[in-house]
């Protein structure tokens, strides 16, 4: 169970609570009963504390939660950063994937960016940071706490090699796609060339 992962989830679930409950449409039903759900929690916790407390998902959670900055591998040097620093050469073009052994390391670089700028460059890095704001530049910008949550998440972890990295980014970006073919059907022809779709 990563510590990073739990940060960035409990952080965007806040966030997204939060600007629900300032949006203009906010469900005030919806509140009520997320509040409702929230008392019922905490009582039950409150009442039965041990088994909560003996649940493994419970302990799992606090114990990596309480260790935070304890383990080996909590630090710039355990993900790999020093790369960055004692391998400047490759920072322009970079140094591809694999073949970990050329730094002294039997490991990936534990970092979704930094990891981008080792093994592509300067460059690749450039690219990808592109392809990202270009995903959520066409969204509107409405999905950037994602985003961010997930790069929190990727200072320790290397989330290239996860497929549903991809498939969020192409989410987030087709969104804006679907809603313009959408206003596209319900303007028609004469719409469009009177300016009804930017």
């Amino acid at each position: 169970m990563s510590k990073a992962a739990i940060i960035a989830y409990a952080g965007m679930l806040f966030y997204y609570s939060f600007i629900k409950m300032m949006a203009k449409t906010f469900d005030k039903k919806a509140f009520i009963y997320m509040l409702i759900a929230t008392l019922i929690i905490s009582a039950a916790y409150y009442f039965n504390r041990e088994v909560i407390a003996s649940n493994q998902l419970y302990i799992s959670v606090m114990n990596r939660v309480s260790t935070i900055g304890m383990d080996r591998d909590d630090n710039l040097a355990g993900r790999g950063y020093y790369r960055l620093i004692h391998y400047p050469q490759y920072l322009i073009f970079g140094a591809g994937e694999g073949e970990y052994l050329r730094f002294k390391y039997y490991i990936e670089f534990h970092s979704t960016l930094g990891n981008i700028l080792m093994s592509y460059g300067i460059i690749g890095l450039f690219l990808y940071l592109a392809s990202i704001i270009f995903a959520i530049k066409n969204n509107g910008w409405k999905d950037t706490y994602i985003i961010f949550f997930i790069f929190l998440y990727g200072l320790t972890h290397n989330g290239i090699r996860n497929t549903l990295l991809w498939i969020l980014v192409a989410s987030i970006s087709g969104e804006d796609i679907s809603t313009n073919a959408v206003k596209y059907n319900s303007l028609g022809k004469e719409g469009l060339l009177n300016g009804g779709f930017d």
